[in-house]
């Protein structure tokens, strides 16, 4: 059924009810009341039947422009229903559209993050091979899994990874490139925190202390 016959078929039936009704109304079953009216508008003298006449016709004007108003009423209450359709239709597909594309932004995210620290069975021993690379020594390292929260859509496939290190006795480009060297690692870890402590006995060493977020997979 195409969308002229979607409209035209409820404003046919609905004016077929209409003149029924009226005829019905009107007429009578049988038509016994037109031959009632016929009848009695005869027995009538010549100025009562103008004054009948006049009537009837004011009657079925009246009733005519209520049927026609009640049409395009109708057409315009069809009209409008389908203008609302159609618009929620464009929404529809519209959201659909952007519900594909950050489907598919999320999914890219879960598989970066899968990719580049799958193979890692904890991150200890990567924060110990980096400070053996940028030579640094570790003083303590712990490490926690915390599970993301239910709301965040990547809990379903990752969780967070924090870690709490303590670098002793070193200097401020030695712990900068450390840091740095964890971030740029391509593991997706972020230094959150970061506390520095002056030694006593020199003002070019530190004692520090840094907080570093990841992700792995479950």
């Amino acid at each position: 059924m195409n969308t002229f016959s979607k409209i035209t078929d409820p404003l046919k039936s609905f004016w077929d009810r209409c003149t029924d009704r009226l005829k019905s109304t009107l007429l009578g079953a049988h038509h016994e009341r037109l031959d009632f009216l016929i009848d009695s508008f005869h027995k009538l003298g010549p100025t009562e039947q103008k004054v009948v006449l006049s009537g009837g016709i004011f009657t079925v004007f009246l009733v005519v422009t209520l049927i026609v108003a009640g049409y395009f009423s109708q057409v315009g209450a069809l009209k409008y229903e389908l203008e609302t359709s159609i618009s929620s239709l464009r929404q529809i597909r519209t959201l659909s559209s952007q519900l594909q594309s950050e489907t598919q932004r999320f999914n890219g995210v879960v598989r970066d993050i899968q990719d580049k620290t799958g193979e890692l069975t904890n991150f200890k021993s990567f924060f110990e091979k980096v400070s053996r690379d940028e030579e640094i020594n570790i003083g303590t390292l712990t490490e926690k899994v915390v599970p993301l929260p239910e709301s965040n859509l990547l809990s379903e496939h990752l969780q967070e990874v924090q870690a709490d290190i303590t670098l002793d006795n070193i200097s401020l480009p030695k712990l900068l490139k450390y840091m740095t060297a964890l971030e740029k690692s391509g593991k997706h870890l972020q230094v959150s925190h970061l506390s520095i402590r002056s030694r006593y006995e020199t003002k070019l060493y530190f004692d520090s202390k840094i907080s570093v977020r990841g992700y792995q997979t479950k």
